[in-house]
């Protein structure tokens, strides 16, 4: 009997087991799910721009040929853009012309089109942050009219708020949005303080970001993407086809 009660025991925890397995995603599944995710990149090798130089910029021949090759690079990948903006990178003694694309693509496919992206841009860096409810990092969205406050006045405050790295996004209407990606998910405060100073309507979103590439050095950012693309080639030999002319 005590044979026969141990056999039937291991029988349901084998079982168990097995239901566990089952429920367990694949590996490399994660990677592969689709999520909608923000890309943030700039055309601008200068170094120094001020916002003004920044803001005249978004009408330049660079800003366009980006918003191009990202339209073309989500068609050969057969991604359809939720939205295509023409941005400003802003910081506290800077400014850069900037674009933010959002789409829904795996992990792999949006690491491509960012490598892709950074290394025709010659950039040192591109920021992605994908959107996942399980994700460490967060993503601040501040909706505001500006009303007779200018682009750096509203920097200003940003500043004062200790948040000192965002994405400017003017839409119309005197409307503006704006971006913070927070990787370490420690300016829930600064963020807050801001958007009561700026009268703003504020939304989080949890997810996963990550620079793409070499901040310190635009060489090294130009092999690591020359890497991702390889990669992703070498496993996607039909999408490498359909963007090799892009």
């Amino acid at each position: 009997m005590r044979a026969r009660a141990l056999l039937l025991l291991w029988l349901l925890l084998a079982a168990a087991g097995n239901t566990a397995s089952a429920q367990q995603p694949a590996p490399g599944a994660e990677g592969k799910r689709k999520a909608v995710s923000y890309t943030f990149v700039s055309p601008n090798t200068r170094e120094g721009l001020t916002l003004a130089e920044a803001l005249r910029l978004l009408d330049s021949r660079e800003e366009f040929l980006l918003i191009s090759n990202i339209r073309g690079l989500a068609r050969c990948l057969r991604l359809r853009p939720l939205a295509v903006r023409r941005t400003i990178g802003s910081w506290a003694d800077g400014a850069e012309h900037a674009a933010l694309f959002r789409l829904r693509a795996d992990e792999p496919t949006l690491r491509y089109a960012d490598a892709r992206l950074g290394k025709l841009a010659q950039q040192k860096a591109v920021l992605y942050f994908r959107r996942d409810e399980r994700g460490a990092d967060r993503m601040y969205v501040l909706r505001l009219r500006r009303g007779k406050r200018s682009l750096a006045s509203v920097s200003k405050t940003l500043d004062a708020s200790g948040v000192a790295f965002r994405t400017l996004a003017p839409a119309a209407r005197g409307r503006l949005l704006i971006y913070v990606v927070d990787l370490d998910d420690a300016l829930r405060r600064q963020v807050v303080r801001a958007a009561r100073l700026l009268r703003a309507a504020v939304s989080a979103v949890k997810g996963e970001g990550e620079f793409l590439g070499d901040d310190a050095d635009r060489e090294k950012a130009q092999q690591v993407f020359a890497a991702e693309i390889k990669n992703y080639e070498d496993e996607n030999p039909d999408a490498a086809r359909r963007c090799s002319r892009q």
